[in-house]
């Protein structure tokens, strides 16, 4: 109970984000050493005649090298900032280009999750069975990033002169006001943000689909917090240039 305790507390602690992207993390190493060595497994199981399974584990490959652009999107490809002159308001959301990049990775997982149970199902080699068997309950991982993606798709930053809203993944939309210091405090679970306001007020923000790391919306908050000219030019032409070159992006 102890053990069980300590990771439910550990898993709902925010940790600090850093001022700037660190790189290729050590998990992502290693996440990264497992699909290769996934990706010899299937070409393995393709030599001994094992069809079925070696396709599955190469989808499996496939769907995750899908996500590795939309996870770093460099250059903002996967990014939408257009402004609104009429409105003055500047607006981040997921572009065209990363909505069909996240429908055919959805579409990708169904192929995977539905050859899985089809394999536990049909197949009669007993320890080949069960190996499938085992596999597909780690399918639930897929299901829950593909409900993700269907909840997170309508997320998006709005920001004016005088506030900047976020509209997260659970539909619910912050609005917080620059004369109240907004300040990209923590993260946790890879997408839940912990923004603080008014020096102890806090909300939590649940960003699942929109490529923006922590760090670059934390970077993006504090230069509009701090830039009263940068704010003045919100919704013209020139506010899209400050938002990439701010994020690091061509401009």
């Amino acid at each position: 109970m102890g053990w069980i305790a300590r990771k439910r507390k550990r898993a709902q602690r925010f940790y600090a984000i850093p001022d700037r992207d660190e790189g290729v993390s050590f998990s992502e190493k290693v996440a990264m050493g497992i699909m290769v060595f996934v990706a010899f497994g299937a070409v393995v199981a393709l030599y001994v005649g094992k069809v079925p399974l070696g396709v599955l584990l190469l989808l499996m490959v496939v769907s995750s090298g899908l996500s590795v652009p939309l996870a770093y999107n460099v250059g903002g490809l996967f990014l939408s900032i257009s402004h609104d002159d009429r409105r003055q308001q500047l607006r981040i959301e997921l572009s065209a280009m990363g909505v069909y990049l996240h429908g055919v990775t959805a579409f990708l997982l169904s192929l995977f999750i539905t050859g899985w149970i089809w394999c536990a199902v049909h197949l009669e080699d007993g320890l080949y069975r069960r190996v499938v068997a085992l596999a597909l309950l780690s399918c639930y991982r897929q299901v829950s990033g593909l409900m993700r993606f269907v909840s997170g798709k309508g997320e998006s930053i709005e920001m004016t002169k005088r506030k900047m809203v976020i509209r997260d993944s659970r539909r619910i939309c912050h609005s917080l006001y620059w004369k109240d210091r907004p300040v990209v405090a923590g993260v946790r679970c890879v997408d839940e943000v912990l923004i603080r306001y008014r020096g102890d007020r806090e909300i939590i923000a649940s960003l699942i689909v929109l490529p923006l790391s922590k760090a670059q919306l934390k970077k993006m908050v504090e230069y509009y917090c701090d830039d009263r000219q940068a704010r003045a030019r919100l919704g013209q032409p020139d506010s899209v240039r400050d938002v990439r070159r701010v994020l690091g992006w061509t401009v």
